[in-house]
């Protein structure tokens, strides 16, 4: 290995904390914690370096009983942190950088004792050695956009079972039966997959379910419909479904088409336009109207549907 350097422990280094750092004092070099081994500019360094040994290491360290709250003994294996105001170690969180463990006790007051020092960068607020405390889990500490990106988007499903035929403004007609579109399944001796069928050649809109947004709902981020289908066999036609979208009463189409249908199974969306949409409490209406599909052979199936949404 050509680039090797040296092992890292000990570097020469401006130190962000003290100002003036002397030997043997805790270093505080940006979030890298460390102990100065020579003061100031000894050692052949420049005048504002200061030799710190940031390797692991067990250390004699003035250290004060104490947390973010008051006083409170430190027992051994106790996690120590840094506040450059103290210039001591203690149990104080808030505003602490992670240094290492107690190996002693010290119930009150100052105390030297034996410190074991793990290298761990902070975050200038809080600890860095793995802890989930209070300050980490304080209110509006962790957010969505903390999360995976599968975290921070909202499902809400669609029971097609609750689609019904739109022929006037009065709905009348319920899926099922022989009326066209209908609910059925594909084969009920050997394939049981519950689908929303347009069959000879029908073209009638559905309207789907209301969706009731979610208080967590961006109103900012993206909405988009899914819908799942599959057309029965090919055809000289490749239709798309047209997704109408309107919030509450009164307001304007935000929907539009998907992409085309094919023998495939395949989710088509359609994302609804971020400008349109609002806040909750409010409801998003659905409707569904599939393009023309020739003849009674290519018969157009919705198998499933979902909304999807970004979350705060």
């Amino acid at each position: 290995m050509t680039n090797y350097i040296s092992e890292g422990k000990v570097l020469p280094a401006v130190v962000t904390h003290p100002a003036v750092p002397t030997s043997g004092c805790v270093c505080r070099c940006g979030k890298l914690l460390g102990v100065a081994v020579l003061n100031e500019g000894e050692g052949g360094v420049g005048a504002t370096e200061t030799m710190v040994q940031f390797g692991s290491g067990v250390f004699s360290l003035n250290t004060l009983a104490e947390n973010s709250s008051g006083a409170s003994a430190i027992a051994a294996w106790d996690a120590l942190y840094y506040v450059d105001a103290d210039a001591h170690l203690s149990k104080k969180t808030t505003s602490g950088y992670f240094f290492g463990y107690a190996l002693e006790a010290n119930a009150t007051g100052h105390a030297v004792i034996n410190v074991l020092h793990v290298p761990a960068p902070g975050d200038g607020t809080t600890p860095a050695d793995g802890s989930v405390t209070t300050a980490k889990l304080a209110a509006n500490a962790v957010d969505f956009a903390a999360l995976s990106p599968t975290l921070g988007i909202g499902f809400i499903p669609i029971d097609i079972m609750g689609a019904r035929v739109i022929a006037t403004d009065d709905i009348s007609t319920v899926l099922g039966g022989a009326t066209d579109p209908i609910l059925k399944r594909f084969n009920g001796a050997t394939d049981k997959s519950l689908v929303i069928a347009w069959e000879s050649a029908s073209v009638l809109e559905i309207q789907l379910p209301g969706v009731a947004y979610p208080p967590d709902l961006d109103d900012t981020g993206d909405v988009t419909v899914h819908l799942l289908g599959k057309m029965k066999a090919a055809s000289v036609n490749t239709p798309v479904f047209t997704v109408s979208a309107w919030e509450g009463q009164g307001d304007s189409n935000m929907g539009g088409n998907t992409g085309a249908l094919s023998t495939t199974m395949q989710d088509l969306s359609v994302t609804l336009a971020t400008a349109n949409i609002s806040a909750h409490p409010n409801v998003l209406n659905l409707s569904v109207l599939p393009g023309a599909h020739a003849t009674a052979s290519n018969d157009v199936y919705l198998c499933g549907a979902w909304v999807e949404y970004v979350r705060k």
